[in-house]
């Protein structure tokens, strides 16, 4: 597809995003970056426990100003 062209049906559209993302991806050549340590050695994610009650209660401390998407959640769990 020309570089400018309109598109309008779902289709095109995916070939289009499909053509781009195609163009920028790079084949995993399996080689991870250095990150330096952020947290203790000793600290990981293996005791991280998420409940309906635990996030029913951060949700209920979110500010209401905050837009919200359609789901009726605020913008901010979709920015992070």
């Amino acid at each position: 597809m020309d570089s400018g062209s309109f598109v309008f049906n779902d289709v095109s559209k995916a070939e289009v995003f499909n053509s781009y993302f195609n163009s920028v991806n790079v084949d995993d050549d399996g080689t991870l970056p250095d990150f330096p340590h952020r947290v203790k050695a000793n600290v990981n994610l293996d005791a991280v426990e998420f409940t309906t009650e635990k996030i029913r209660k951060v949700i209920k401390k979110l500010k209401p100003k905050l837009t919200r998407d359609p789901g009726g959640f605020h913008l901010i769990w979709s920015s992070s």
